[in-house]
Parts: structure tokens; sequence; C-alpha cells
């Protein structure tokens, strides 16, 4: 098949058969810059990596590469694929060398052996190309030329959750030094109703704009006395024809509630007047139009001659009276909004004017500290050049070559980067002013898939890079081949896509150019399918999103099922094969539970689904009680909670009796011999668990409760087992993070309760995250690069109303210009309390931007189809759903509905897709479910007796939840132990076994786990030595000379490892995993059991699975062999049940001796 790309491929890396060596091919060029748009599934990815393999066969050394993406894992994958094609390309050259001399051409066989030695050369070499985020390359510059830029060596980067705990530990330090030393702050904001406190959101933003000049006017004091008397005026004329005396929607709401505010204390402060105005000014619109509720026009009057109903319609904007316009919009929009917009803006610059310095201080303050965050390491990288030549000409040297993937999401900073390390003159500090040397940049990228705004990527940006391209001589290639839809799928995304891109002004949105399949797959039946959801009454979102969801799980279901459809069919379908895409994240929860209750396995991403996890509160309870034990109401929750398990009843009887649930807790006598053991485990409890938040790590608390109290089995058998305990992972995982970050645990408490709230947003995870054979959910912002057989868009009702833009930068003129609001509240509700001049016109803009940047993520979302894509439709609003941009479309081609009936399989349960470890139990005692029985006593005291006795029954754990370790410890009891405590760490107690405690296994593992992680690229002894220290930080009672031994000890441990043949067996694996926690079902005897562990690595290589387990014991081979076999063996077990893939082999990685123990 010739590609109508093939000639432009060819310019970037040559003829793809090898048969004309690079220096002789005409069509490549080496010395020119390019930028590639590449639309989606055009393999822009591939293109990079073959242009990478291009410049080693010239001769271009290997570390003087460095290709820059957008995320850790994408650039784990390039350098993967990388050095495969870098196999590829030797063994296409020695087949070449060989042809070249068969056929007598010794000028071609001599310049193919060149390129032949450049690629082996590589190949071997210690060196390698720098392949990861820009952030990555940030982070090495600035510690390789640390004097330079001013840095000590040993800083360390913070995430964002890391960053936000420090960001807030210095404004609330700031806040209480400023406002002590500067009293008129304080005075200032009780005047003008600011909370200092309500402004650390702001200072976040804000502070991540410092490089950004604000707009800014000097605005005095406005005076609201005259507007507010207005309004009054405006009230008493509205309240004069009122046919009723109590408020019966929001206008007549606010109205009374002045009257009533004016006669207790008036409106004599500027801070009450503006509150007012705000009130009224909500009931409006951006665009005019009045909140659902502020006039109930029937309330006014029921006819519609009745002067109650004339005043009501004219209030809403539907008619004049004597040929004036008194409706509410147009009073808010000439008088009310342009008074408050002023206040707005005088609140702005003095905000700004208080914060603007804590950014400059917060900024020294990280860089005192050696605390750098992600964009420090940006904007100190640009700085330094800026201001050092020397220091860029240097930089410059390292990296003669930049390659850039997925180009679009970039932004401006980075793109300032970009052009200052590439530019021919060394010395124009000025990014836009920049010229790339000649083939020093090579950049892809796809405007029309640029969907990351919110993360500051810009079109216009894209474009500016554009023409800096060919000003520089160099050149913008097009790849329009799609080697991922079918052509039905690509010749109805032109047909149902294009035409919105040409909607739009050209200055927010992309030139649309067509997809052209390059594939030879033919869909089986309609590629094109639609499901329909019925009206709902009252729209309601959540509604339609569970009518839909069972739709899809259904779907799904029965095509693994392999049921037949009359309009597709899907030949050897599996979980994997589908892809459900949502536009917004706050429904995927109710996808997520319809696919629990259809048994079939999932992974999630995008979503908030740990914030709503029903695995967070007892967690969150457990804490509360031990934090505060004389607090009643978090004493009760933990009680009624799945720690205690303590029933209504049974506290009731216990209060009853006198009994004291605060404090140290006292149990009564009388009540019951079982609810006094349940109420002393209960206290016992707590008393464990205040000694281990006190002596141990947050973290290791927490495994230690969870496990002594079987939480993960009380989630394992529920209808959302899967999502359940896979947040208790993902929670531990959150906790250790913050660990890391130097919490302790009142403070590891308040980051769970900030999560709760909504305030952290984290991904949700399931048992089958990691593994092979799920489907995927995720939101469409998540799902670029991705691909399936089947997607499915899925959570066709938008949310009602979109929020507002909160920030714009405006690039037009010289220099960005940032316009930031400043909001009190939460999220979505937020409202605006202050705001920079020429906000209106710099939303309205925003505004353009983003529903230019909606069009697009419809682009995104439908072109991840490789076989079929079926649409989600509701009926009942189709002129304002999530996809009815594309329903015209659908109808044009007359898209087949597929029929999928609500509740089919709903009866099918986790346990029927996992029969390879349940399996039907005749003897279980599960009980059945309660159904009503006819027979039953009808006195309410025997029938509460008799519920009482059902719950009981059903109360009885049905499964017992175990841990490997545990099954470890279990099966070597009886052997003598010795204590491995050493230096205050918690240890184990193994036979014969004598370390340095589990602190130091910790933070063995984690220095493993990093490096393997970064296998692939070359780590500083002096990034190591910083990585060592910060997992030895948390051990108490080290003294200074003692932490130098373990660190020394834990990085020669490390270098023991790197120089194993297991360590090069890992190298080359194509597939690697670290520290997977996993839970899985199984049958032992009659019992069913929750078995879970963690698998410390685990890689695959040549289509076989090994498992790796870590132990630190300083003790003998064989004794670690006799204790861990069973652990071990039973990791493999389960990895073969979760991976459905064969372990070869499996063993241990002692590090106290550096040597591999393999178990057979």
């Amino acid at each position: 098949m010739i590609l109508i790309d093939d000639k432009t491929r060819a310019t970037i890396r040559g003829n793809r058969d090898y048969s004309i060596p690079l220096a002789k091919d005409e069509e490549f060029s080496l010395d020119e810059t390019f930028l590639v748009k590449a639309g989606a599934g055009s393999g822009k990815t591939s293109v990079l990596i073959e242009r990478m393999v291009a410049l080693v066969r010239c001769g271009i050394p290997i570390k003087k590469i460095a290709a820059i993406t957008f995320t850790r894992k994408a650039a784990g994958e390039m350098r993967g694929r990388f050095f495969n094609a870098l196999t590829q390309a030797q063994k296409k050259l020695s087949d070449a060398v060989d042809r070249a001399r068969d056929e007598g051409d010794t000028d071609a066989a001599d310049a193919y052996s060149l390129e032949l030695q450049f690629v082996e050369a590589a190949q071997v070499s210690e060196e390698r190309p720098f392949i990861d985020t820009i952030h990555t390359l940030c982070s090495t510059l600035l510690r390789e030329h640390s004097f330079s830029f001013g840095l000590a060596s040993d800083f360390a980067v913070v995430d964002e959750r890391q960053e936000q705990i420090l960001r807030r530990r210095f404004w609330n330090q700031y806040l209480r030094e400023t406002l002590t030393r500067e009293s008129s702050w304080r005075k200032d904001f009780a005047r003008l109703g600011i909370l200092p406190s309500d402004l650390i959101d702001y200072f976040g933003e804000r502070a991540a704009f410092g490089h950004f000049v604000s707009s800014r006017n000097e605005v005095s004091e406005p005076d609201l006395a005259s507007t507010v008397g207005r309004m009054e005026e405006y009230f008493e004329w509205i309240a004069e024809r009122m046919p009723f005396s109590e408020p019966v929607d929001k206008i007549s709401d606010l109205i009374f509630d002045l009257a009533r505010y004016q006669g207790v204390r008036g409106t004599k402060k500027n801070t009450d007047r503006a509150a007012f105005l705000d009130k009224l000014d909500r009931l409006v619109r951006r665009d005019g139009s009045l909140l659902t509720g502020t006039v109930a026009v029937m309330k006014w009057s029921r006819t519609k001659t009745d002067p109650g109903r004339v005043i009501a319609e004219a209030l809403k904007g539907g008619s004049l009276l004597d040929g004036e316009d008194r409706s509410i919009a147009a009073f808010v929009t000439s008088v009310v909004r342009p008074a408050l917009t002023t206040w707005k803006q005088f609140l702005h610059a003095e905000i700004e004017a208080f914060v603007l310095p804590a950014i400059e201080e917060y900024s020294r303050y990280r860089k005192e500290q050696g605390r750098l965050k992600y964009d420090d390491l940006l904007t100190f990288s640009l700085d330094g050049m800026r201001q050092n030549l020397e220091l860029r000409k240097a930089i410059q040297n390292r990296f003669t070559h930049l390659l850039v993937d997925e180009f679009q999401d970039t932004d401006p900073l980075q793109s300032h980067l970009i052009f200052l390390m590439t530019s021919r003159d060394s010395e124009e500090t000025e990014w836009k002013n920049c010229r790339p040397r000649a083939g020093s940049l090579f950049m892809v990228g796809d405007e029309k898939q640029s969907i990351y705004r919110f993360r500051h990527a810009d079109l216009r940006v894209f474009r500016q890079v554009a023409r800096q391209i060919t000003e520089s001589g160099g050149r913008i290639l097009h790849l329009q081949s799609n080697f991922r839809s079918s052509p039905e799928i690509c010749k109805w995304i032109n047909a149902a896509v294009g035409p919105l891109f040409d909607q739009d002004d050209r200055l927010y949105q992309a030139e649309f150019e067509s997809l052209n399949s390059a594939t030879d797959e033919q869909s089986n039946g309609h590629a094109i399918l639609q499901l329909k959801i019925e009206r709902v009454f009252g729209h309601n979102a959540a509604v339609v999103a569970g009518k839909d969801a069972k739709r899809v799980a259904h779907l799904i279901r029965s095509a693994v099922d392999g049921e037949a459809s009359a309009v597709i069919t899907f030949p050897k379908a599996r979980f994997s094969d589908f892809l459900i895409l949502c536009r917004v994240s706050n429904r995927m929860h109710i996808y997520a539970s319809a696919l629990e209750e259809s048994g079939i396995p999932y992974v999630i991403a995008g979503g908030k689904g740990l914030s709503r996890s029903t695995a967070l509160s007892p967690l969150i309870d457990l804490m509360d009680t031990v934090y505060n034990p004389d607090d009643p109401i978090a004493r009760l929750a933990y009680l009624r909670g799945p720690f205690a398990g303590l029933s209504d009843n049974s506290l009731y009887r216990f209060v009853q009796a006198k009994g004291e649930y605060v404090g140290v807790g006292t149990i009564p006598d009388s009540i019951a011999r079982d609810e006094i053991e349940a109420f002393g485990d209960a206290f016992e409890t707590l008393v464990l668990a205040r000694r281990l938040f006190e002596e141990t790590a947050p973290s290791y608390a927490l495994e230690q409760l969870i496990s002594e109290r079987g939480l993960m089995g009380a989630f394992a058998f529920e209808v959302d087992s899967s999502a359940q305990t896979g947040a208790v992972q993902r929670i531990l995982s959150l906790v250790r993070s913050w660990e890391a970050a130097g919490l302790g645990w009142p403070e590891v408490r308040s980051e769970l309760h900030r999560l709760q709230d909504g305030d952290i947003e984290e991904e949700g995870m399931t048992l089958e995250t990691g593994t092979n054979d799920t489907v995927r959910l995720f939101n469409v912002h998540q799902a670029k690069g991705l691909e399936s057989r089947y997607v499915c868009l899925a959570d066709p009702l938008p949310r009602e109303n979109q929020s507002e833009p909160r920030l714009h930068i405006d690039r037009t003129e010289s220099g960005d210009k940032l316009f930031l609001t400043v909001r009190s509240g939460s999220s979505f509700y937020a409202r605006v309390i202050a705001e920079p001049p020429g906000w209106e016109a710099a939303a309205d803009e925003e505004q353009k931007f983003e529903q230019a940047e909606r069009t697009r993520l419809l682009y995104v979302a439908t072109t991840r189809a490789k076989e079929a894509l079926i649409v989600s439709r509701y009926l009942g609003k189709e002129d304002s759903g999530t996809w009815s941009p594309l329903y015209k479309a659908l109808d044009e081609i007359d898209a087949p509905t597929i029929s999928a009936e609500e509740g089919a399989f709903s009866d099918r349960s986790r346990s029927d897709s996992s029969s390879e470890v349940i399996s039907s139990d005749p003897k279980s005692t599960t009980p059945d479910p309660i159904t009503p029985d006819p027979t039953s006593p009808k006195n309410w005291i025997e029938r509460l007796a008799f519920a009482e006795k059902q719950i009981e029954q059903i109360s009885k754990p049905s499964f017992e939840a175990v841990t490997v370790t545990g099954v470890t410890e279990a099966l070597t009891e009886s052997l003598s132990v010795v204590d491995d405590v050493e230096l205050g760490a918690v240890g184990s107690k193994r036979r014969g076994f004598v370390g340095r405690g589990v602190g130091f296994g910790n933070a063995m593992h984690q220095l493993l786990e990093y490096a393997v992680q970064n296998r692939l690229q070359t780590l500083e002894p002096e990034e190591e030595k910083n990585r060592a220290e910060a997992a030895l930080e948390g051990l108490s009672g080290l003294g200074k000379k003692e932490k130098d031994q373990w660190v020394s000890a834990a990085l020669n441990q490390l270098s023991e490892f790197r120089a194993s043949s297991l360590w090069q067996e890992v190298l080359v694996a194509d597939r690697v995993f670290t520290e997977i926690p996993f839970s899985l079902p199984t049958i032992s005897g009659n019992k069913k059991e929750i078995l879970s562990g963690k698998i410390d690595l685990v890689f695959r290589k040549e289509g076989a699975w090994t498992i790796v387990d870590y132990k630190t014991d300083r003790t003998d081979a064989e004794s670690l062999r006799e204790t861990y076999s069973n652990q071990v063996l039973s990791y493999s077990r389960a990895w073969e049940s979760l991976a459905d893939e064969r372990v070869v082999q499996c063993g241990l990685w002692w590090t106290h001796e550096g040597c591999w123990i393999p178990l057979s």
C-alpha cells in the first residue's frame, strides 16, 4: 500500500526499507528544523522515534539527543520503543551491508557499514539519550549546574500534593507574621469584609503565574450607597405591586430579606451594601437570562390578564410597562453590575497588594528550603539561561538535537525554554525572536488535539512556533494517514466533526484536516451506532446516566459472552476491547457501579472516585476518634462503622445501661455478653490505633489496623467490591506520599478530610488496575493517545450550568497579561468576590476559547475508535447534550440503535466472572437474601426480634480476610523467633533473623522501586544518595554517623542489584511493574477468603513473567527459602490469575548478600 504520507516520512527518517543509505538519500533531510502536524492515529510518536534512529544513523552522539514528552509514562514507553527500534535498525543495516556487497556496490556497503557502526555504538554505549518530561530535563540541568543557578545540588522536587501542603504552611505562617507586624492589614481586611484565610486558593493560583503581569489599575474605594438607594427604590416599586405578603420566589425573598436587614442594622457599610448587590446580581446570568425560580409567575397570578401576572412578566423581561423596561435583568446590567464591578476591582487591587509580596517571599522560601515545585524547574532554568550566557552555551552544547512529542500540549513557559536551548543566537533572550539552529529542533503535534487549556496549553503558542519555524528556514510537514480507525469511522468523523471546526472563528479554533484511513480493517456490521435513552422526568442527569450505564454494561457483557446483535458482531471480544469515555468526571462512579453489577472488570482514570469512596469514611472516623477521644460525634461514627461494626440497637442498649463511649470508655455489665465483647474489641482497637499512630508511620499503622479488623474483607463481597478494595490501596498510597513530604499522622488526618471534601482530586483505583483484560472507563482528557476496538461515548447529559471562567491570559500584546479572579466558596459554586479591570471582556474571550476546545474534545473522543463508535443519545434534550453536536451526523447516515434492555445480566455477580478462583460450593454457609415472609409475626415486638435475628444471621462473615504475609507467618509460627527490632524501628519476628528492622526494609524497597522505574536513564550518584537519605528520613533514634552508615549500606545494596543478571533481564523486559497491590477471592477448604498482598517486582520477557520479592533480612539463604517460599508462590498464583499469563520463575532478591534465590 502506497500511503499519502510516504514522501513526508522519507524526509524525516529516510527510505522505509533501507534501500538507500541516508548519505545518498535525496529525500531525507538532516539539517532542517521541522514541525510535523500529525492527525489522530497517524503515528506521531513512531515518527519521532524514527527521527531519533535516523539521527543516530547519521552519527549524532546518542548523549546529544534529548526527546521531550508529556508524561513520565509516555517517556518510559518511548524509551523502550527507541531501543527496540535501534535493534531493528541494526538488523536491517546488517542485511543492507550484505546485500550491497553481494551486488558489488562498495560505496553503498561502506555507507551502510558506517551507519551500522553508529547504531551498534549507541546500543552498547553507557550514555543514554535523554527521554523524559521537560520538568525532568530541567531538574537534570539544574543539578548539573546547581552553582550557576544558585541552587543547592540536593534540592528536592515536590509533587502537586506536597506543594499544596508546603504552600498552606507558608501561607499560614505569612498571615501570622504579616498581620502581627503590619496591623493595618488586619483593619483593612475587616473593613472590606475579606477573610485572609479565604485567600489561600487565590494565593496558590496567583503563585502559579508568578512570572505574569496582572491586569491592574489604581481604583479608589467606591461609595455604594447611591446604588443601594436605587435598588431600594426598585424593590419598593416591586413590593407595592406584589399580590402576596410572604416571599414566593427568589426576587421576593431578597426584597423581604433586605427589608428585615434594614430594620435591624441597615446597610451603612460598603461590605453590607456589596453583599446585597451581589445577591441581586447573581440572579442574572452573564447572558442576561434569569436563574430558575427568580420570578414564579404562577404565584403572582393565575390568569394572564391579572395585574400581578403583568408585573411578573415585566420583571422577567417578557414585556414593557408604559414603554419602559422594568425587568430585573435590565436593572442589574445597567445599575447594579457596573457599581459592583467597580467594587470588585477595588478589592482586587487591595488583595493583589497583599498577595504579591507573599508570592515573592514564597519563591525565596522554596529556593532556600531546596524544595522546588514543577514550575520552579522551568522558571529557574529559564532565568538562568537568560542571565548566564556561558551556562546557556554549555546547555546548548550538551543537547544539540531536541525532539518534542505532543507539542500542542506544551505551555508557553516550556516553549520559551525549548527555543532558548536551540536558538542560533545564544545571546537572544526573547523567545519570540529566537530562530532554531538548522536541524536542532524536531516537533510533532496536532493542534486539533489541543485540549489542555486548563494546564495553560495555548493554540496561539502553537501558531507562533509554526511561524518561527518557517521564518528560520524550517518546514511544516503534514501526516494525514490514519492507522487506527476503519474507513467508515474516518469518513463519518470527517462529515460529523469537520463542519463543527468551521463554525468557530479561526482565532480560537484549529484548522480541520480530513482523516484518511490507512487500514484494511472492516467493521463487523455498522461502524457508527447509537444507544438511546428515553426522556426522564426533570432531565435528571444522574438518572439519565444510570440508565445509560446499565445499557452500556449490558452491551459489553453481551459482547464478551458472544451474544449476537442485529446490527454488529463483536468477534472474540474481550473486556479490554472496550473504552468508555465521559466528558466530565462527576458521574463516572455511576458507570463504575453498573460495570461492577454486571461482573465486568474495569479500570478508571480521570474521575474523582476516591473522595466518594465508602472506604474513606471509616479511616477518617478512626483517626478522628484517636485524635480527639472526647468528641462524641467522631466516637459514635467510629462505633457504627466497619471497624467496630456495632448496630444502633447495641449502642442504644449501651447508653441506656449508662455506658460511656467517649474518653477511655466504660462498658456496663448489664448488657449482653456478646455486646460486652464487641465494645471491648472496639475500645481495644482504639488503644492499639493510638499506639501505632504515635510509634510508627501513618501508612504502617493504617495497614495494620485494616488487616487487624478485616476491613478489606468487609468490602470484598460488596457490589462495588473492586472499587472499594482498590480505593483502600489508593488511599494507603496517598498516605505514603504524604509521609514522604514530612507529614505526621495528625496532618495526614487533615489531608484525608480535604480529600473527602473534594479539595484534593484523586482518581479511584480498582483491583483490576494494572491487569490486562479490563474495560477502561476514562474521561476524554485522560484518553488522548489511547485507542480501542470499541469506544462508547457515554453520559449524554451535560452538567446543567457550565462554570464561568476563572482566568484568562491575554497574549495579543507584548508580554502576557493575566486576568485572574478571586473567588469564595467551593469549586463549582464559588462566586467571584474580586476581579481585575477588564474582566468582563476577558471572560467573554476565554469562553470563546473554551467553546472551541469543547469541539476539539469531540474530535479526540471520536478518533479513539478502531472498529466501532457507539454514541449514547438522550432523547429528552437533543439540543444540549454532551454529544449533541454529533446527532445530526448520526441521523444523516441513519445510524442503527443497539437494543440493550435495562436489567439484563443484572443478576451477575463478580464471582461469576471469577469462577477459576471461586467455584460453586454447595456446602457454603452464605445465607440467602432476606425475602418477605408471609408467615412472619404480626406483632411489632415479635417482628423486631425476628428482624434482629435475620440481621444477626446475615452479619455472620461468609469470608475471612487474610494476607499473604499472614499466611507465611502462620506457617512458621511454631519456629523460634528473634525480635528483629533495632534503633526503635518496628521489626518482624522470624527464626534466626537479625537485621536493621522494617524501617530499613521499607527504605530499601523504595530505593529499589525508584531504580527500576528509572532503569533506562542514567541517575547521578548525588541524586541516588538524596533518595536514600529521604527514604531513611522517617526512622527515629538514628544519629548522624549511624544514618550515614545506613545510607552507605543502602547504596551498596542498590549497586549489587544493578550488577546482577536479574537487573539485565529487567532492562530488556517488555513490561515491568513495581509495588503491585492485589486482593483475590479464594477457597481454603470450605472457607471463602480474601487473599491480599503486594508484589515488589514483576516483569515480562518473551511472553513469560518473573516475580521478585525483595528481602533485607540478615540470615541464611535456606531460612529465607523456607520462610518465604509459600508467600512468593502465592504471589505467582495470584499474578497468573490477574494477568491470565504464565509465570515462569519466581524468587527472592536478597539485598544483604546481593544474590538471587530462585524458588521452584
